[in-house]
């Protein structure tokens, strides 16, 4: 359930202390507690390692894919989210020895 947690905060651009927040943790008490009556929802914290944890998998990942790349060109995008938080994302595209046009972002 932490992994599943961790991947929608991540996917969904959320900070890690909404598992703390109280609505949410009233959806899902209202909809997991018919099935585990004694779940807790994990801490931030804990939500920090796991998201770490698949940052680190990710990066082995992608790294495993780019070692064997000759060229690879890269994209940026930057942004500033409603908070006035700046954001830069990078995405490298390159073309793999099988003509297969890959990206990792």
């Amino acid at each position: 359930m932490k992994v599943a947690i961790a991947q929608w905060i991540v996917s969904s651009g959320r900070p890690t202390a909404i598992v703390e927040d109280d609505g949410l943790q009233t959806v899902l008490y209202r909809r997991i507690a018919l099935q585990y009556q004694t779940y807790t929802l994990p801490s931030h914290r804990t939500i920090d390692t796991v998201i770490e944890r698949m940052y680190d998998e990710k990066l082995k990942e992608h790294m495993k894919a780019i070692e064997s790349i000759q060229s690879i060109a890269l994209t940026t995008d930057f942004w500033t989210s409603n908070n006035n938080e700046s954001y830069c994302g990078i995405t490298g595209h390159w073309i793999d020895s099988d003509w297969k046009w890959t990206s990792i972002a």
